[in-house]
């Protein structure tokens, strides 16, 4: 049903949604429609400078604007009448909705509601209110949410609340998922307390900077109460209210949680825009609303939660989050919102064929490809990959967990890696982009290098032969006063011969980036603090007693299991034990591997070194493999191996770093492709010793490169010729 709530109302199926539309109807009591408010501005700047030409619901993802996945996840839900709240390029929202398939769907009204006045979530609902659109139960959530949740479920939930206590004007969608959850935003540390009989949201905090929760003695007088008056007294078994749940001597309790994402579903009554419009100072409805409505005794309001755990809920709340939701929906964690369902409009504002679906066709290793999409017989699409329609990719190209956007031109001979290419985009031949969104129509010129974390805007050209420093941000605007500390700002930069553009220099948020520093140097312009924080430096230090933990467990079992003669795969399951225990992550478990491996040759003579190394290598490597899991994952063990190498007392490992890069790649440790992006990270170091140790090596990596697609080249045309002397028929 939720595919044929997105149809056109003369599609097939159209019957069936509108039935199912009509139920939800008819579950509301009193209701005539059930009403959602979009608010498709975020009010902050997470995503410039590329919001300096589009708004954040209408950027791509997966080739989709994000808009649509808000509003198939609304419609699906039953939703009847959606209100799209607008404030920054409101027109262009209006515009994009006027000519989609959501203004002429006949079970299904989609309006539009502008201001430009509004700077804040608070003022925006105060604007609905005094329209007077909204008179009843509705839903709000934010303009970049992506959900295959059954809205149903929470709904009937809270109507049954509302039903035995108006005073509860508000339920609250959270997903159950680990602090260190790839969807969680970096700047949202979640805390909640929960009435765990009635799911009461007892307290609420997303501040990272607050290191305690404090709760009020009254909400412990209140459970105490509640189990006195319990009618079989405080060791009877019936709950209290006559709410089914667990058995046993006590009704109910506190739940203090931080494994929960809040997803910005609300279930909001009519009283929610009241409390706005009353309140001038609200600003947000999270700190301020909600922290305000829990502590108050006045008005009696109460606000409650509900959890999912097997659906899926995330915003696209910044960079980080856009590169985590966007590897969900190729991993197909959102079905049915997957791209060969083919149910979303594809094409991005401004474009023809709003109407227009997209024609995905799945394949193996996750890789999804549209119809004319022009593929040179010697490019290769690998794993996780999206291409839109009309793009070409020249010969010997190589695409890896990447979305091609539509109409795009990739040259011969051009890498992209772990990168978002929006429509239009044009790499020219010899191009690489590594962990990178290039922006619609950007040009980057032939043998120009983009690194990780790059953000290329709207119109950029990236010259040819110039090579981006990582995380570099580009725009064709020009940035607000350089003397306001509180803006971010452009200044010039060389983009080599034939580029456009400035570089956007951004002051706060040093969280927002689509792929993690690989180093402690930061990207970001910052203040040093007026005064310290004590209570922060013990936090930090926690953390690394906590890290350095880890890493001597891990050793310690590695050391064990050599010494023992382990199998690989019970040392590996050890290992991963340590991991999850701990919330680890793959790197940190390589940081403690290879000390364990490797610590007893420091007492190896020196003419012994390399048979012993390669021996050790030859029986242990495979456990380093067992922990690599990406490129990425094989050039943090290279930095790993890198700094082991450079500590006090193991200039053994520091002047044969060279061999055992060697060894590691003859046993399959590392691939070429790992150790030459080592390589040209490397470049941008201070100290180059290690990077001219393995000069010779190097370059018979890139001369075996070469060599290797000149022969494939060679190949490929001969089966081309082939080909061509084929009959026409």
């Amino acid at each position: 049903e939720s595919l044929k709530h997105s149809m056109p109302a003369e599609s097939k199926g159209a019957g069936k949604a509108k039935k199912a539309s009509s139920s939800v109807q008819d579950n509301l009591k009193g209701e005539e429609v059930l009403q959602a408010l979009v608010l498709a501005d975020s009010f902050d700047k997470r995503f410039t400078p590329i919001t300096l030409d589009r708004p954040r619901t209408l950027l791509p993802l997966v080739n989709v604007p994000l808009l649509n996945y808000t509003l198939e996840f609304l419609a699906s839900g039953g939703v009847q009448e959606i209100f799209v709240f607008c404030c920054s390029h409101a027109q262009q929202i209006k515009d994009y909705i006027s000519q989609s398939q959501w203004s002429r769907m006949s079970n299904l009204s989609v309006k539009t509601l502008t201001s430009q006045q509004c700077m804040s979530a608070g003022d925006a609902l105060r604007e609905v209110h005094s329209l007077g659109v909204i008179n009843s139960d509705f839903v709000l959530v934010s303009g970049d949410l992506v959900s295959n949740m059954d809205l149903r479920t929470a709904l009937a939930a809270h109507k049954a609340r509302r039903d035995k206590d108006k005073n509860c004007i508000m339920s609250m969608v959270f997903k159950e998922a680990a602090p260190s959850h790839r969807t969680r935003s970096r700047e949202d540390d979640t805390v909640v307390a929960l009435d765990t009989l009635t799911h009461q949201l007892l307290y609420f905090d997303s501040d990272p900077k607050t290191r305690n929760v404090v709760l009020d003695a009254s909400v412990f007088q209140d459970q105490m109460a509640r189990i006195a008056s319990t009618p079989s007294g405080p060791s009877g078994h019936q709950q209290a209210g006559g709410e089914q749940g667990l058995t046993g001597p006590i009704s109910g309790g506190v739940s203090v949680r931080y494994d929960l994402i809040d997803c910005n579903i609300d279930i909001c009554g009519p009283e929610v825009l009241f409390q706005f419009t009353d309140n001038f100072d609200y600003q947000d409805l999270r700190n301020d609303f909600l922290k305000t409505t829990m502590s108050s005794e006045i008005l009696g309001h109460k606000i409650h939660t509900h959890i999912i755990t097997g659906e899926y809920a995330a915003r696209v709340k910044d960079l980080r989050t856009y590169n985590s939701v966007t590897k969900d929906i190729v991993h197909r964690w959102t079905y049915p919102l997957v791209p060969d369902n083919n149910f979303l409009p594809a094409s991005a504002p401004g474009g023809t064929g709003n109407d227009l679906h997209t024609s995905y066709t799945y394949s193996r290793l996750m890789r999804y490809t549209e119809k004319g999409v022009k593929l040179s017989i010697s490019c290769m699409i690998e794993e996780e990959t999206v291409v839109g329609s009309g793009t070409h990719i020249g010969d010997l190209s190589t695409i890896r967990g990447s979305v091609i956007g539509r109409n795009c031109r990739i040259g011969e001979r051009v890498s992209i890696r772990g990168s978002f290419l929006w429509d239009g985009v044009v790499v020219e031949d010899g191009a690489h982009i590594t962990d990178s969104i290039v922006c619609g129509n950007a040009i980057i010129s032939k043998g120009a290098i983009v690194p990780m974390g790059c953000v290329i805007s709207f119109h950029v050209v990236v010259g040819q032969g110039r090579t981006l420093e990582p995380y570099t941000k580009l725009t064709m605007h020009e940035g607000e006063d350089a003397d306001d500390d509180d803006t971010d700002r452009t200044v010039d930069i060389d983009l080599g011969p034939g580029g456009r553009g400035m570089r956007w220099i951004v002051r706060t948020e040093p969280t927002n980036i689509l792929v993690p520093l690989r180093d402690p140097v930061t990207i970001y312009e910052s203040e040093e603090s007026e005064e310290e924080d004590d209570d922060e430096d013990d936090d930090v230090s926690k953390r690394e007693d906590e890290d350095h933990k880890f890493t001597q467990e891990v050793t310690d079992t590695v050391r064990r299991g050599i010494k023992e003669n382990h199998s690989l795969d019970n040392l590996a399951l050890e290992i991963n034990g340590l991991k999850f225990a701990y919330d680890k992550t793959f790197t940190d478990c390589i940081n403690g591997i290879l000390p364990g491996i490797f610590d007893h040759l420091l007492e190896v003579p020196a003419a012994q070194f390399l048979a012993s190394s390669g021996a050790v290598l030859k029986r242990w490597g495979a456990l380093l493999r067992k922990f690599l899991n990406s490129s990425d994952d094989q050039v943090d063990l290279i930095i790993t191996l890198q700094e082991y190498s450079e500590k006090e007392g193991h200039n053994i490992f520091y002047t044969n770093f060279q061999a055992l890069l060697h060894r590691m790649y003859e046993f399959d440790i590392l691939e070429e492709e790992a150790i030459l992006q080592w390589a040209d990270e490397q470049m941008n170091a201070d100290d180059k010793t290690l990077l001219k140790q393995c000069g010779k090596f190097l370059d018979w990596l890139k001369e075996a490169e070469e060599e290797d697609e000149d022969d494939k080249y060679v190949w490929i045309s001969k089966i081309q010729a082939c080909v061509d002397k084929l009959p026409q028929q």
